[in-house]
């Protein structure tokens, strides 16, 4: 064994044999007092009708008693003769120094073997005790009307115990506190001058040895005799030493606490469990017997039970956890918070019991979340909540707190978002009581710290371009960005310039441009990439899109996104008619509709779509050309969708005709998009047009109520220089039936279908398609029925005008053979189509009738 564990080993040894040894059911001293021999006389007797004088002596030892001696002989049977042992006593502690013996002589008048005394004279003295092993011969006299002498002898056999070395408290018998056992006996112990007794009542000092132990690193300690070794109903005391010298001065000690018994009667041995000694402190324990005869052999022991408790009472001796470094995690298990108080701890948004510190570093590139998790060890259950404090001991300022789950016994977690590089927090854990049962206040608990390693968003600053998030570029129909796994964020954020429709807190840019070719519309999709719905850590996005024109201060928002009242955390920002080759700004940020959570910041990911729909003209001259459709085969746009979405109106650049019944009242926007034909060799086509968009607003806010309409210039020209009266308007439709947009038909009461003939083979035609806002009272934008998408066809119904309009063409019926009686003819497919009344008879001369016959 290691000289430390052998030293231990052999002290306890010896102590054992110290104490123990002399407590031999032997150790013990007999006092014995013999008489040895003696005479009386006397000069009375028994008057004058009596007989002879009759002399007897008496002794006695330390007050034990009178033993009659007859003068010689006389009345064996009634008296004692010597020599007689008269006085036997044992003694454990210590014996007298001296013995008093008492001597009488006096004439019997009594009859036989009864004692009159008369003519009484008597004599005491003291006689020195010799010491264990030594005998002493005395004698003593008494003289008078009667007279005594007698020898006897004193000896003394056998030794003493010792008073246990234990006895004094400054000899007080060192303890382990490590639960080791100690057999101890207090026989022969006693008070010392000054000695205290426990200021509980019902226990009072009396046969008391001391134990001293210096107090573990525990929590707790417990303080026992509850042994099989202990054979008297002990009680026990705890002191402890204030003045912090090594002094064993009564007045130097403080009662920490006390126990008679463990269970009355039951169980008299004693037993304690103290809390919260100070560790490296001298405790003295006093040892003691219920009652003053209660003395032999107990056995004691002290062990530190508890958890080892930290020193971190203090910020100044805080537990330094580490750095901590990007994306990594510190921390530690079994801590606890026993014994702490909150003596010069800092204010606390809320109430500070017995809390303790723990420190740690960030590293020169913090991540923007920094999670603090307090949990249960899985031992003593504690109620946590806690405090992050930036500055130094001393001048702290509370950086964040966390005590949300103050009605249950719970760990505690939360973020301290956007901390400095290489700079030192503070963090003080405590507890909380649960239902005012503060047995919740203390507790075992782990600590975890982690690092999101997601670096601070330092993109926060329009005008700072240099720290803008360029996205790239959008191409045709496609998309840049993917907004599931993309990760963005806007901790550490600063306030931005407000947009107009949202309160921005802490907003970060984004920028990103179109190319050459550019759809109708831009989706932009922001999402949380905590989840699509409200959780701790989402952010609940919002979003702008300006045009940059170089200065961050004046440029126009074009775009904007925030659903106040949607459930969800997503965002989705519609930019209509973005400009080809134009830079925009993105401006992100989160609201702050639910206070318990983190609305306002998070991390989030971006897409951005192109519709691929090409814009379409809005101008005649400018229209897309579908073609001349072929017999059998409809003429169709060369992408899948056309829109008017980005159609101006704008009647200086664009002139739009306002067909009859259309009016600037039925159609105030004049977003009419233009489409040419050439007129296939039958002259008759039908226009349809398909409106694709969701009329109900459920998926989209863009559903078009299609008016339409078919023109033809009076030259076959588009000229740019021409006017409205220039066009020549061939036909309209558009179903009034269907105010709100609902689908009452077969086919979408959105869409319009007309056919159309007589037109001039070859020739151009131009069909323009607007929206109508009838239908506006569904629409989340107002723009309900306007602008939308759609498809256009135009397909040859290969119908051509009637070849019998004129009577020289009439179209033989009976094919130039006489009809037989009962015959039916029958001339299939027949049509009156672009027939007029050029040079045809009235059938009713008195009454004029406009009409297309077919004679």
């Amino acid at each position: 064994m290691n000289n430390f564990v052998g030293l231990l080993y052999k002290s306890v040894i010896i102590f054992f044999l110290i104490l123990v040894a002399p407590y031999s059911i032997n150790a013990q001293v007999n006092v014995t007092v013999t008489i040895n021999s003696g005479s009386s006389t006397t000069t009375c007797t028994d008057g004058l009708l009596g007989g002879g004088p009759e002399p007897h002596w008496r002794i006695n030892v330390a007050g034990q008693g009178w033993t009659t001696y007859p003068e010689s002989g006389g009345f064996p049977n009634c008296f004692t003769n010597p020599p007689n042992q008269q006085y036997n006593q044992n003694f454990v502690c210590s014996y007298p120094n001296t013995l008093q013996v008492c001597i009488r002589a006096f004439e019997d008048d009594g009859a036989a073997c009864i004692v009159s005394e008369s003519c009484l004279v008597e004599f005491c003295d003291n006689f020195a005790v010799p010491a264990p092993g030594g005998s002493t011969n005395y004698n003593i006299n008494v003289g008078g009307s009667s007279t005594a002498t007698a020898n006897f002898t004193i000896n003394v056999t056998g030794s003493l115990v010792i008073p246990p070395t234990n006895d004094d408290i400054c000899n007080a018998a060192a303890i382990n506190p490590n639960g080791t056992v100690y057999s101890v006996n207090n026989t022969c112990a006693s008070l010392e001058a000054g000695e205290p007794s426990s200021p509980e009542g019902g226990i009072s000092a009396s046969n008391t040895t001391w134990h001293s132990f210096v107090a573990p690193n525990n929590t707790l300690v417990a303080i026992s005799t509850d042994h099989g070794g202990t054979n008297f109903d002990t009680e026990i005391s705890l002191w402890h030493q204030t003045t912090g010298t090594t002094s064993c001065a009564f007045g130097s000690l403080s009662h920490v606490d006390s126990d008679d018994d463990i269970i009355l009667v039951f169980n008299e041995n004693s037993y304690m469990e103290v809390q919260c000694l100070t560790a490296g402190d001298t405790y003295y324990i006093q040892v003691d017997g219920n009652d003053s005869d209660d003395v032999g052999t107990y056995e004691i022991s002290v062990n530190g039970i508890g958890a080892p408790f930290n020193a971190n009472d203090f910020c100044a001796d805080a537990i330094d956890l580490g750095t901590l470094s990007p994306g990594g995690t510190i921390g530690g298990t079994n801590y606890n918070n026993y014994c702490a108080t909150s003596a010069g701890d800092p204010p606390v948004s809320w109430t500070n019991n017995q809390a303790v510190w723990f420190q740690f570093t960030t590293s020169a590139t913090p991540g923007s979340v920094i999670s603090i998790d307090a949990i249960n060890s899985g031992g003593d259950d504690i109620n946590l909540e806690y405090s992050l404090f930036s500055g130094s001991c001393g001048s702290l300022t509370e950086f964040t707190d966390i005590d949300y789950d103050i009605l249950a016994i719970t760990d505690e977690e939360g973020d301290a978002n956007c901390l400095e590089p290489n700079t030192t927090y503070y963090l003080l854990v405590d507890g909380a009581p649960f239902l005012l049962l503060n047995d919740y206040i203390e507790g075992t608990f782990d600590i975890s710290i982690s690092d999101n390693g997601i670096l601070s968003a330092t993109n926060d600053d329009c005008a700072d371009t240099g720290n803008i998030i360029d996205l790239g570029t959008v191409p045709f129909g496609g998309t840049i960005g993917d907004e599931n796994n993309t990760i963005y964020n806007n901790y550490c954020a600063s306030p931005d310039p407000q947009p107009a429709d949202w309160t921005a807190n802490q907003g970060v840019w984004f920028s990103f441009t179109t190319g050459a070719n550019v759809g109708t519309i831009l989706t932009i999709e922001l999402e949380p990439q905590g989840g699509p719905v409200p959780l701790f850590g989402d952010i609940d996005l919002q979003a702008s899109i300006f045009e940059y024109n170089g200065d961050c201060n004046t440029m126009i928002e074009v775009a904007d996104g925030v659903d106040i009242l949607d459930v969800t955390y997503d965002e989705t920002v519609y930019l209509e008619c973005p400009q080809p080759l134009t830079t925009y700004y993105l401006l992100v940020d989160g609201s702050s509709i639910v206070p318990l959570y983190t609305d306002e910041e998070g991390n989030f990911g971006i897409s951005i779509t192109d519709d691929g729909i090409v814009q379409a003209s809005d101008y005649i001259c400018k229209s897309e050309d579908l073609g001349e459709p072929a017999p059998g085969a409809p003429v169709t746009t060369t992408i899948p969708l056309q829109s008017n979405i980005c159609a101006t109106g704008d009647l200086s650049d664009a002139p739009q005709p306002d067909p009859s019944p259309w009016t600037p009242a039925n159609d105030t926007e004049q977003q009419g998009v233009w489409f040419e034909f050439t007129a296939p060799p039958s002259g008759s086509v039908n226009i349809g047009i398909n409106s694709t968009a969701d009329i109900l607003n459920i998926l989209e806010p863009f559903d078009l109520d299609v008016y339409v309409a078919l023109y033809t210039t009076l030259d076959d020209v588009c000229d740019p220089a021409f006017t409205t009266s220039q066009l020549d308007f061939i036909d309209e439709q558009h179903s009034l039936f269907d105010p709100c947009g609902l689908d009452l038909s077969p086919n979408d009461a959105y869409d319009e279908s007309f056919d159309v003939h007589c037109l001039n083979p070859g020739q151009s035609y131009w069909i323009m398609v607007d929206g109508d806002d009838n239908a506006s009272l569904l629409s989340s934008e107002g723009l309900d029925g306007i602008e939308g998408y759609f498809t256009i066809e135009v397909s040859d119904l290969e119908e051509p005008p009637a070849p019998n309009n004129d009577i020289c063409n009439a179209i033989a019926i009976d094919g130039g053979v006489q009809m037989t009686p009962g015959q039916v003819i029958t001339l299939p497919n027949q049509s009156n189509h672009c027939a007029d009344n050029f040079f045809e008879p009235y059938t009713i001369p008195d009454q004029i009738i406009a009409r297309s016959t077919l004679l």
